[in-house]
């Protein structure tokens, strides 16, 4: 290799971010920098690594492509009987990032999936490329192959087969949601020095891991003092920035993090 790897590095210094300056609930927030992320035309905004692990406990991870956002979470669709399919049927639990490096901002989701309502799995389906659904029926994703050419004859057999037809959805294909409990955003800067401002919802094991204080401030916008104790230790909210903040449907605590 002719490169030296250590020494690749750039600075970040095209934005901040402050506690004062996020949305109280971060899907909004999360839908705001996405919207700034389509608006500047960034490669594959909507891509997203998707991390996973089976009973096992090995992780796992792959990019998928985010197919809605709303107050519920994120979603997205694959093979149930794929290898992160079986791995979520085993374990919920997942993880997921965004990469803007044309921003210099990533997101980061935590959580755990439910399948989503067949109705809605339909509705996409329908929505895709014909191409892309006898594709879903041709491929055993993650299942080996002996050569592209057997993959290839399976998706004309299966354009076939639905000629003329509308082409339903394959009982092992559908959608996921990850129903979020912390959500981080990363704002490089220089010197290595980044903002970042992390959400976690009020009573998941990730806000039991926030140390300090905060304040509360209730559905009547009414401000109460909170503790909150853990293990967190070194990522200590700075107490001037965090605080207790209601969303729209949930309650989240929202700090500061050390680079």
């Amino acid at each position: 290799m002719r490169h030296n790897l250590a020494s690749i590095r750039r600075e970040y210094s095209l934005q901040q971010l402050t506690r004062d300056s996020v949305h109280p609930d971060p899907l909004v927030q999360f839908k705001k920098w996405l919207s700034e992320a389509l608006e500047a035309q960034v490669n594959e905004p909507t891509a997203m690594t998707l991390a996973t692990a089976g009973s096992d406990g090995k992780p796992a991870a792959r990019i998928v492509l985010l197919k809605d956002v709303n107050e519920q979470g994120l979603s997205f669709y694959t093979n149930y009987k794929s290898r992160k399919g079986r791995q979520l049927e085993a374990n919920p639990f997942a993880a997921l990032v965004f990469f803007w490096p044309e921003l210099e901002r990533q997101v980061r989701f935590e959580g755990h999936t439910v399948k989503l309502p067949a109705t809605e799995s339909d509705q996409y389906f329908s929505s895709r490329p014909e191409d892309s659904k006898t594709g879903a029926w041709a491929s055993k994703q993650s299942s080996i192959i002996s050569s592209r050419e057997e993959l290839e004859k399976k998706a004309c057999q299966c354009a076939e087969q639905f000629a003329g037809r509308e082409i339903p959805r394959p009982g092992f294909w559908g959608g996921y949601r990850l129903l979020v409990d912390s959500v981080e955003f990363w704002q490089g800067r220089e010197s290595r020095l980044h903002d970042r401002i992390r959400y976690n919802k009020i009573g998941s094991d990730s806000n039991r891991e926030t140390t300090g204080s905060s304040d509360h401030i209730d559905n009547t916008g009414n401000k109460k003092s909170a503790e909150r104790k853990g293990t967190e230790g070194n990522n200590k909210p700075d107490g001037k920035e965090s605080r207790i903040s209601s969303g729209a449907r949930e309650s989240w605590t929202i700090v500061r993090l050390s680079p």
